[in-house]
């Protein structure tokens, strides 16, 4: 009789139980209950291991955790996973070594080691909720949002007043195309757990619209007043606020709380203009240096070609993603890291940008982006500070298609100014002065790409796009050299997971009007767009 899958798990959990392998033992058997939750034997075996590996008296010291701890504290990643490696080998039934190696792992954009490691944790102790969190943050950046959303559920199985999983449990579904009202949900069970979970405020008052007689618009208010919050909270629900105003038609209170969360901002991150002023002179001084090194384009095509989507934030990147990964041959990567975790040395001077070197870049960003791709021609990577590594675009992937979009100087801006950026990188948006001066420099750089790169960048205006789609839309398509799809002009109904702020937008038909939405509060800003 021919063997069934299960069966050779179960054939492979044995064998690796005899040789004392106990973490490839249990993972024969997770399979196995992947499939058949009520496998008998799987589930003995599974209890039989974890028997093992709680009674055995082969642990880590307290001291030995406290030293890879404190080496993840000080940032000093490199050594701690060094260690946690030899440790882990060492200890392999320790749940606690494999957790603080996924931790470090993650922190160094190591995901495959850090999915690793945290499935063996949860292999040996199921029952840790912050576990299933971290995978779930994992999944997420990794774009695999189902099963984020089921560790985020097992997570709350095991923890039933686990807000913060509640509230990324909504990030998750707003993510996915047509879970908005269990979004929603989602933050107001976090909310309902904890009142004071300011990042659910925030994240709820993006999906619905107030009236002055919302319960929420009092409560939050509520905690604004008593004041016993820290500077992340506060700013959270500062921002929360300013929704609420806008909504409610108080433009000025809505201003004053965006101006308060944009102080608050800047503060925690410690934001220095100067040192975004420095960064963009060091870009233009690295870049003739680079372009000297340029490769030519290949005679073979690349598992999957990149197309990137790049420009100011809220300039339209994420409309145009989903416009263009509409088209069948397209994947839509949504904001890749890629490009900064392989290059960022090399557009910053940092490194030599011989001709090998642009071909080690080349590889790597190019094998990391086919295993992202879905198995497509063609990657969309949707980050849109990208456009600081133009340079590097152009001269290592002279077959990459660039699309930069433009949108009216004050609607970017303004749009800027009032989302509340989650990242460490975008600091200069919490303020409107600040915000203003880094356009003129990102203006500045990108005169200075086309003239370094004529006719390799590909000009969208936002605007023209909302207000001629069809037109558009096609010579976009032209222009990437891809055959015409109708689905192109329908990205509403493009149900792909999108992980931006414009997660909302995006799920809407393409519409006039949006960058008009600022004028409202002009008569409150004092000229701050003036010499835009």
């Amino acid at each position: 009789m021919k063997k069934t899958g299960i069966d050779l798990n179960l054939k492979k959990a044995s064998a690796f139980l005899k040789k004392g392998d106990m973490l490839a033992s249990l993972e024969q058997y997770g399979k196995i209950l992947v499939r058949r939750p009520d496998n008998q034997q799987a589930l003995e075996g599974v209890d039989k291991i974890r028997t093992i590996l709680r009674s055995s008296p082969n642990r880590p010291s307290p001291a030995l955790i406290q030293q890879v701890t404190s080496l993840i504290n000080a940032q000093n990643y490199s050594a701690a996973i060094q260690q946690l490696e030899l440790l882990t080998k060492q200890f392999p039934q320790s749940a606690q070594l494999w957790r603080l190696l996924a931790k470090a792992a993650m922190r160094v954009g190591q995901l495959k080691q850090a999915e690793d490691a945290y499935t063996k944790a949860i292999l040996i102790d199921p029952d840790e909720p912050d576990d299933h969190f971290a995978m779930s943050v994992l999944y997420e950046e990794e774009g695999k949002l189902i099963e984020a959303e089921e560790c985020l559920r097992t997570a709350i199985d095991l923890k039933a007043n686990f807000h913060q999983a509640y509230t990324n449990l909504g990030t998750i579904l707003q993510k996915q195309g047509g879970r908005r009202t269990e979004a929603i949900e989602a933050y107001r069970s976090a909310i309902a757990i904890e009142p004071r979970d300011a990042l659910a405020h925030q994240y709820l008052s993006q999906m619905i619209k107030y009236d002055e007689i919302d319960t929420q618009i009092s409560q939050v208010a509520a905690m604004l007043k008593k004041g016993d919050l820290d500077a992340t909270q506060t700013c959270h629900f500062h921002h929360t606020m300013a929704k609420m105003k806008e909504d409610t038609g108080q433009l000025k209170e809505a201003l004053d709380h965006y101006k308060a969360a944009g102080h608050l901002r800047q503060k925690i991150l410690g934001y220095s203009f100067e040192k975004d002023r420095a960064l963009f002179a060091i870009i233009k001084q690295a870049a003739p240096a680079i372009k000297s090194a340029s490769l030519k384009a290949p005679k073979k095509k690349a598992k999957a070609t990149p197309i990137f989507i790049l420009g100011m934030p809220r300039s339209g990147t994420s409309l145009v993603e989903q416009i263009i990964s509409s088209h069948s041959d397209v994947h839509g990567g949504g904001e890749l890291r890629l490009l900064g975790r392989h290059g960022r040395k090399l557009s910053l001077g940092q490194q030599r940008p011989d001709k090998p070197a642009l071909e080690r870049f080349r590889k790597a960003y190019l094998t990391d982006l086919a295993k992202v791709s879905a198995s497509k021609p063609f990657v969309a990577d949707k980050l849109p500070q990208n456009f600081l590594q133009l340079g590097l675009i152009c001269s290592a992937l002279p077959e990459a298609k660039i699309i930069h979009t433009m949108r009216d100087p004050a609607a970017t801006c303004w749009s800027n100014f009032k989302i509340n950026f989650q990242g460490p990188f975008l600091g200069y948006s919490h303020d409107l002065k600040s915000v203003v001066d880094y356009y003129k420099l990102y203006r500045d750089l990108m005169a200075f790409w086309h003239a370094q790169f004529p006719g390799q960048i590909y000009d969208l205006d936002y605007e023209r796009l909302t207000e001629e789609q069809e037109t558009e839309t096609r010579n976009l398509i032209d222009y990437l050299a891809l055959g015409w799809q109708d689905a192109c002009l329908s990205p509403q109904h493009n149900t792909r997971a999108v992980k931006t702020a414009s997660v909302e937008q995006v799920r809407q038909q393409v519409y006039r009007g949006s960058s008009q939405s600022w004028k409202k509060f002009e008569p409150y800003l004092d000229g701050a767009f003036d010499n835009l």
